[in-house]
């Protein structure tokens, strides 16, 4: 939110990568609902897995947010 200058959506990542697999443990909250009356924050965990035998990628971290 520009004009409240404050974060609505924040993430955070542990990621563990080797030459098979990337495995992800994601942490979100979402404040979008708290502008609402009566809004209360989305909190969510989240585990992503990607096998590089079924999907290549080219990340290389270098997009580490």
């Amino acid at each position: 939110d520009m004009l409240r200058d404050r974060w609505l959506r924040s993430e955070a990542s542990v990621i563990y990568k080797d030459d098979c697999a990337r495995l992800e443990l994601v942490y979100q909250r979402d404040e979008t609902a708290l502008l609402s009356n009566n809004g209360k924050a989305n909190e969510s965990i989240s585990v992503r897995i990607s096998l590089a035998t079924l999907a290549p990628s080219d990340d290389d971290f270098v997009n580490v947010r």
